[in-house]
């Protein structure tokens, strides 16, 4: 009953684990981003803004994206630290052909808002997954995950108006 009520995690040959139901409530739908959940936040926290590149788009982000492999894109990969811990991990890719240029400190402040508000983009929906994944190599050297194996992932597909596909983005965070 405390699994199915979201109180515990059970993992198969490691027990169960309470879990900080008030650490974070994370929006599943709508679209709301990370600077107005903090706004919400009673508790400190800060973006970590680790990369901001321009590179090809590659097979897979590519296909996701519809656009052809060698694409340019902008790769954005970001901490959310809630309490001095880092746990929350986004990394986005946007397409360079819309958003010409993104500096570190819009990459900290909000992108979406940076879209929206300075570029006059109307963000039309975006398409979410949620699993909870094995975590990566990635999630280890971004995230502080405290021996947590695992992380729950959200993938999105986020479209504009004159855009099928503006950007994607996996936004990842630890039971913490």
């Amino acid at each position: 009953m405390l699994a199915q009520n979201g109180y515990i995690n059970k993992v198969k040959g490691k027990g169960s684990f309470v879990l900080d139901k008030g650490r974070m409530k994370f929006p599943i739908s709508g679209l709301v981003s990370y600077k107005e959940l903090a706004a919400r936040l009673d508790k400190p926290n800060r973006t970590l803004v680790y990369i901001t590149e321009r590179i090809p788009a590659g097979n897979d982000i590519a296909k996701e994206l519809r656009v052809r492999s060698d694409q340019p894109v902008w790769k954005i990969v970001r901490a959310r630290e809630i309490e001095g811990e880092r746990v929350i991990l986004d990394i986005d890719y946007l397409l360079a052909e819309v958003v010409a240029d993104i500096s570190k400190d819009i990459a900290a402040d909000s992108i979406y808002q940076y879209l929206e508000q300075e570029l006059h983009l109307k963000i039309s929906y975006a398409e979410k997954v949620i699993c909870v994944e094995r975590a990566t190599e990635i999630d280890h050297q971004y995230m502080d995950l405290r021996g947590d194996t695992h992380v729950v992932v959200v993938r999105g597909i986020c479209s504009s108006r004159g855009y099928n596909t503006l950007s994607i983005y996996r936004v990842e965070t630890s039971s913490g």
